[in-house]
């Protein structure tokens, strides 16, 4: 590597060009940089900047990152390896043929999913706090907090001679955190070595942290979901493997009986049988939920050294070791949830006597220190004082009910005392005590205000905030949104836009955000003007909408320049449609890198609106917004490539975009099978992207696929199913699909024959400018088949598709003007549109125009053009051209 080329260290990201860094002494000379990565110093989103690979597994790989002048940061790329490739530009692209159950774009969206569920989670202390979501490359990133610690993997591996106790220091803080998932409806995270770190290191193990839920993993490698059942089983499996080494049996072997089998004779019974419970194969007798399996594990994870018994008569029990946990004194109530864990245990009569000794022991000692001598004060004894050294078992000493009493006692003999201004000073005391747990009120609301107005709001897009959580709870935001301010109250919206916390209700939502948008704050202006634009809470008024808008774009928001760029495309919000206008606001959205907004310019250069045409000028804000990932971006640059004949690049645009399930993008992929463009010809993987895209609704798909059917190429010849399909492109409106869908009614194809029906049909397309539609339905008006014959109507509709270039119709209006059906006689005309049509090679107009060469009929007579015409309609087997050239003695 040459690190003077990289002036600053990958990991720490402090000026450096030596080999090892001098600040935190990571050594580069050791490290590889493999194709797969993204190169060092990569910067995404525009604000991140990448540097080492810190680990990678078969979901994605996470760099060290660093916000432009900011804090040291962690960075989770999607990148499936067993599913993705990445091109020389960095991009992340599917792998084509991939036959995994769960595609690469089914696990992208679990990826986009699970970032708004951490970011949703936030601040829980054993979660990871999220803080931004990124798509560039064709892919998407999580940035994150970077954890000062280690996975649990490699902090088990310096720990390994007490495990149990290891384990003791960091579980309840774990389950902690899974009892807070579990309110949140997440019953299933990810729960693995490698998954959960451990602050402060192996040494000194602090406060779990999960790096992430496990979404996106369950979906990429299609894990069996039975094996996670509420997540109790899985954490089972944790615990298990922390104890033994070594992973349990799997999940089928339990279900096929294989025992567990637990390393050491004297391992807690609490613990072992809490993790026998959350391994049962039957979901319903594992613990109800993590507070029951809290219950289950209390007397392990707060049990104390052994209390010395006083001398009573012994006598064993079944279990040793389980007798030996009855010392502890506070195992009364353990054995009560132990009985409750195994009601049917063959150690149940063990456990009882247990119990019925414990009890006994603790009368004795009752009396024992009923008995004994007192200090001059008359409170504790020598055995207490020397007890009260040790603060952490104060709880259990049986003296406490008593030292409750006495000091009941002498507080009433302190009352007596003081009399009746004590009474008073006593009162005044209490109001000090409420007067400060309202000045601690008072700065807790100022600290989450103080918080709210530096909160990360979700960058800006338009589909609005991400959903999140105040960090006291919803009433403190209620509280500050009452107090008016402004970005709680834009958060609360959220809360009742997404039914999060609360019951879900719009009209408060927009009434919420209405406030917030009072006061100038950009993003609620963008969200009230988009229920003003959908009619969510509010009556829909789209001038209203593109007035908000108009608020926010003119602070520079780039969401709402892009709406703003929209109506004036479209001339919703009362104004009039404005090329120019809307490509002004798409191009100040466009260059603070809004990927929808580069796509909108892009094609403006493309299709010359609001400017004149300008491929390089398109390429190049198509290009930006692809980088980025934007679909329709990725879409519209295929289309592009494709218009030009780039058949590779055009794929190498639909593809990442087909495979993210965008319909635009499979149609154009499909249509590259289907022709043979820069693709070998291939009608299976035709049908297969045309179904996605028609499953979709994609109505151009829908016909093509119809077609498919229809001719039987790439799936079985199937009529029935060719309607089907024409019949949904065509309820849409399709042109082609509704010309096409009337010809299997004319002609009884897949369907019952129905010439009205056929008629209806036609008239649809015909109206769009369908060729098909329209020569079909000049034919029908021709002839008289499910309508009055009408000539004139005829000749309308052929003359509207022989503009169009299509030879039978320019042939058939060639017949009208011949035979003066529905216009004047016109040998000329004819011979025009006769011409036309034969140009193309259409046989009947081949022989029309050879019967005018040879009677000099709008032409001048030739006999050689009349012949070298038949020739070529014969050559097609056109009987009545066969007869022409017998009638001129030609064989």
């Amino acid at each position: 590597m040459n690190y003077a080329a990289h002036s600053h260290c990958p990991n720490c990201f402090q000026p450096s060009t030596q080999a090892i860094c001098a600040s935190c002494g990571f050594d580069r000379a050791t490290y590889v940089e493999e194709a797969l990565h993204l190169p060092l110093f990569s910067v995404v989103g525009g604000q991140y900047t990448l540097g080492r690979v810190v680990a990678a597994d078969a979901v994605g790989i996470v760099y060290t990152a660093q916000k432009t002048g900011g804090a040291i940061l962690t960075a989770r790329e999607y990148y499936p390896e067993p599913l993705a490739v990445r091109t020389r530009t960095g991009t992340v692209m599917p792998k084509s043929g991939t036959a995994r159950p769960q595609g690469f774009a089914q696990g992208y969206q679990h990826f986009i999913d699970e970032a708004r569920l951490l970011n949703s989670c936030q601040p829980l202390p054993g979660i990871v706090r999220f803080v931004d979501l990124v798509e560039q490359y064709g892919t998407a990133y999580w940035v994150m907090d970077s954890i000062d610690g280690c996975p649990l993997q490699d902090a088990w591996h310096q720990q390994p001679k007490q495990p149990a106790s290891y384990l003791k220091l960091w579980l309840k803080p774990l389950l902690d955190t899974l009892e807070q998932l579990q309110q949140r409806g997440i019953h299933s995270p990810d729960l693995t070595l490698h998954n959960i770190f451990l602050r402060g290191g192996a040494k000194k193990p602090q406060d779990p942290v999960l790096m992430d839920l496990g979404l996106t993993r369950q979906s990429v490698l299609d894990l069996d979901t039975a094996q996670a059942g509420d997540g109790l089983y899985t954490l089972g499996a944790l615990l298990f493997q922390c104890l033994n080494g070594t992973p349990p049996p799997s999940f089928a072997q339990c279900r096929q009986g294989v025992p567990l089998t637990f390393v050491g004779s004297h391992l807690d019974p609490y613990l072992k049988t809490a993790i026998e419970r959350c391994l049962m194969v039957t979901a319903t007798d594992r613990p109800a939920d993590i507070s029951a399996l809290k219950t289950l594990l209390a007397p392990f994870l707060n049990a104390r050294p052994p209390v010395t018994p006083v001398a009573v008569a012994e006598k064993k029990t079944d279990d040793p070791a389980l007798w030996q946990h009855t010392r502890n004194a506070d195992s009364i109530e353990a054995y009560q949830a132990y009985l409750q864990a195994y009601p049917a245990s063959a150690k149940k009569e063990a456990a009882e006597e247990a119990m019925k000794r414990l009890k006994l022991e603790a009368e004795l000692k009752l009396r024992q220190w009923q008995e004994a001598p007192r200090k001059d004060d008359g409170f504790i004894d020598d055995a207490a004082e020397e007890d009260e050294d040790d603060e952490d078992y104060d709880d259990e000493k049986p003296t406490n009910l008593f030292v409750q009493l006495l000091k009941v006692i002498f507080g009433g003999l302190l009352l007596a005392a003081i009399g009746a201004g004590g009474w008073a000073a006593y009162q005044g005391y209490l109001d000090m005590q409420q007067k400060h747990q309202g000045q601690e009120e008072e700065q807790k609301v100022r600290s989450a205000e103080q918080e709210l107005t530096t909160t990360y709001l979700p960058k800006d897009n338009a589909s609005g905030f991400y959903q999140s959580r105040c960090p006291d709870g919803l009433e403190l935001w209620q509280k500050l949104a009452d107090a008016n301010n402004a970005t709680a109250q834009a958060l609360l919206s959220g809360c009742y836009l997404y039914g999060q916390a609360v019951p879900e209700d719009k009209v408060l939502a927009a009434q919420w955000l209405r406030k917030a948008a009072d006061q100038g704050l950009a993003r609620a202006q963008t969200e009230l003007a988009g229920l003003y634009k959908l009619g969510q809470g509010v009556t829909a008024n789209p001038v209203l909408a593109l007035q908000w808008y108009r608020k926010a774009a003119d602070q520079g928001l780039a969401g709402a320049q892009f709406n703003v760029g929209q109506m004036y495309a479209s001339g919703a919000g009362g104004v009039a449609v404005n090329d120019r206008e809307a490509l002004e606001w798409f191009r100040k959205a466009a260059e603070q890198g809004y990927a929808p907004a580069q796509t909108s310019v892009g094609l403006a250069y493309e299709q010359g609106k609001g400017t004149a045409p300008d491929r390089p000028k398109s390429l190049e804000w198509l290009q930006k917004a692809a980088a980025q990932g934007d679909l329709r971006g990725l879409t519209a640059l295929g289309y592009s490539y494709k218009k030009t004949g780039d058949f590779a690049q055009a794929q190498a645009a639909f593809s990442p975009a087909a495979e993210r399930n965008y319909p635009d993008a499979q149609f154009g992929l499909a249509l590259l099978y289907q022709f043979g463009s820069g693709v070998k010809q291939d009608f299976a993987q035709a049908a297969q992207w045309f179904r996605k895209a028609a499953d979709q609704g994609h109505a151009p798909s829908q016909y093509y696929l119809g077609n498919l059917y229809e001719l039987g190429n790439g799936v079985g010849l199937d009529l029935a199913q060719a309607v089907d399909w024409y019949k949904k492109a065509a309820t849409q409106g399709d042109p082609e699909g509704q010309a096409r869908l009337g010809y299997m009614f004319a002609n009884g194809k897949g369907i019952a024959q129905d010439d009205q029906q056929a008629v209806e049909w036609y008239k649809k397309a015909a109206t769009q400018g369908s060729i098909l539609g329209q020569v079909s339905l000049g034919y029908m008006y021709d002839v008289g088949r499910g309508i009055s014959q009408d000539y004139q109507q005829a000749f309308k509709w052929y003359k509207k598709a022989a503009e169009q270039g299509l030879a039978s119709a320019q042939g058939n209006l060639g017949v009208q003007y011949q035979f003066g059906k529905g216009v004047e006689q016109d040998y000329q005309q004819a011979a025009y549109w006769y011409g036309k049509a034969a140009t193309q090679g259409y046989a009947p107009a081949q022989t029309h125009l050879a019967y005018l060469y040879a009677s000099g009929k709008g032409v001048g007579q030739d006999l050689q053009q009349a012949i070298a015409w038949y020739q070529k309609a014969a050559a097609q087997g056109d009987a009545d051209a066969q007869k022409g050239l017998q009638a001129l003695g030609v064989q």
